[in-house]
């Protein structure tokens, strides 16, 4: 394996709250040429390490359980270094679909959907990256989501994955029947997800929102 010489000195924070992939990453980056000054499960314990060791990048899962998210750790380290790189690492494709209302990523900052990241080198790449940018004055890219999917679009995909009737959701959103039938065309389209004769398009909905959040049941 070929070290790369870009990450010599990088001094990495983890934060994760599933055993298993904290020692993967640790020794992934290990491997790599990169420091790492802590591992953590919460945010709390995470802003103590990283005022201890002044790491240069931050890898943070986005679901910490209760209380404070990985954006919202990303902030609190921000405040005290506004260099440090953040790499928010997530089951969701999208954060929205997490049901919580996050705040934008910190400038520079780099969202990764777990199930994509195929490799070591990529993550590597995004450390890189992030560190490189973080200082950088100007709106941060939009790095968050490739979807095109607005907030309404992805509350249809939810109620259809809990099995919501189109009377329930018309309830629930205090609209016409009619109105619901027309929003779950409309995502449906968003999803390039056609109406067939031959396929239940709901069950196909559900199946895509069951994807993009990495639900198993």
């Amino acid at each position: 394996m070929t070290v790369d010489p870009s990450t010599k000195r990088t001094r990495a924070l983890i934060v994760e709250d599933n055993n298993l992939m904290r020692t993967t990453l640790e020794s992934t980056l290990l491997l790599h040429n990169i420091e790492v000054v802590g591992t953590t499960n919460n945010a709390r314990s995470a802003m103590e390490i990283a005022k201890s060791t002044n790491p240069s990048v931050a890898l943070l899962d986005l679901d910490l359980g209760d209380g404070p998210t990985g954006i919202d750790l990303a902030w609190g380290l921000r405040r005290e270094n506004a260099n440090i790189g953040i790499v928010i690492l997530s089951s969701y494709r999208d954060p929205r679909l997490t049901g919580r209302k996050l705040p934008e990523l910190p400038v520079g900052g780099i969202y990764l959907d777990k199930a994509k990241v195929d490799s070591a080198e990529s993550l590597v790449q995004a450390i890189v990256e992030s560190i490189a940018t973080s200082g950088i004055d100007k709106p941060s890219p939009s790095r968050m989501s490739e979807l095109s999917l607005n907030d309404s679009d992805i509350e249809i995909l939810k109620f259809l994955w809990q099995g919501l009737s189109n009377s329930e959701i018309s309830r629930i959103r205090n609209v016409t029947i009619k109105s619901a039938e027309t929003s779950i065309s409309r995502v449906a389209k968003k999803c390039g997800i056609k109406y067939s004769s031959d396929v239940n398009q709901r069950i196909l909905l559900a199946k895509f929102y069951q994807e993009l959040t990495g639900k198993t049941t």
